[in-house]
């Protein structure tokens, strides 16, 4: 089997931890074979953008109006 000059220095491929998908020479692939290259885990620019955009739905029982302050300090703390 011919090992072509590439796959002889090891080059690096990085994959999605979340999706799965491989950076190779600055572009992303759905499907790409890493047999040998060398692979470090990342997450992709689609799955970054994802993961930034998250809803909260805060369900309180028992409602008393200390609570309620305690929920508006916090929100404006973070910023929501």
């Amino acid at each position: 089997m011919k090992i072509n000059k590439k796959e002889e220095k090891g080059e690096k491929v990085y994959i999605c931890k979340y999706c799965g998908r491989v950076k190779y020479h600055n572009k992303w692939y759905n499907n790409f074979d890493i047999d040998n290259f060398e692979y470090e885990y990342t997450v992709c620019p689609r799955c970054k953008g994802l993961s930034k955009k998250a809803n909260l739905i805060l369900q309180i029982k028992g409602y008393n109006k200390n609570i309620e302050d305690e929920i508006l300090r916090i929100a404006k703390k973070i910023k929501i």
